[in-house]
């Protein structure tokens, strides 16, 4: 069983590694985007493993064009 400590610790590792592997700037991002995607490779045969990776694609999406702008806006401002 997990300490509360070492659960943080592991929250904090998980939101930086998904921060860092889905390309978003917020690390409860990378959390819930981490764990939709171990859920839904988990889950993939089931109709909810298939909702659970277009809904993280479809996140995924929104967030690349949110930075995609952003990164134009700072370009722009120098």
């Amino acid at each position: 069983m997990l300490t509360l400590s070492e659960a943080y610790i592991w929250l904090a590792f998980f939101g930086i590694a998904g921060a860092h592997l889905f390309y978003v700037r917020r690390a409860w991002q990378g959390v819930l985007y981490l764990g939709m995607f171990i859920l839904a490779l988990t889950a993939v045969p089931s109709p909810i493993g298939v909702v659970l990776l277009i809904t993280l694609v479809a996140l995924m999406c929104v967030d690349v064009s949110r930075l995609r702008s952003w990164t134009q806006d700072e370009r722009h401002s120098t």
